[in-house]
């Protein structure tokens, strides 16, 4: 699953906390996964890793870090519209 369809499905169901926990919880396993490969797969779940964490940072603090890229800011607007119709901003 890519990481925006991920975060946009979770966003839907969960509350901005626990958004924010689902998502720690699911780079922190992206980091264990990078911690017992080598190669590409590491690469792979490092930089999957550390999208989330730029993500989670902005869920955290509504605002966007400086190295996030168009896309994902993108994504992080919709997040946001979509918890404050519920009223979980």
């Amino acid at each position: 699953m890519l990481v925006a369809d991920m975060v946009r499905s979770r966003a839907q169901v969960l509350s901005r906390s626990e958004l924010i926990d689902s998502l720690t919880a699911t780079a922190n396993a992206a980091r264990t996964v990078a911690s017992r490969n080598q190669g590409r797969r590491r690469n792979d779940a490092l930089a999957f890793a550390h999208r989330l964490d730029r993500i989670i940072q902005f869920l955290e603090t509504d605002i966007l870090p400086t190295n996030v890229d168009e896309f994902d800011k993108a994504l992080c607007e919709q997040v946001r519209e979509k918890l404050k119709a519920r009223s979980e901003w």
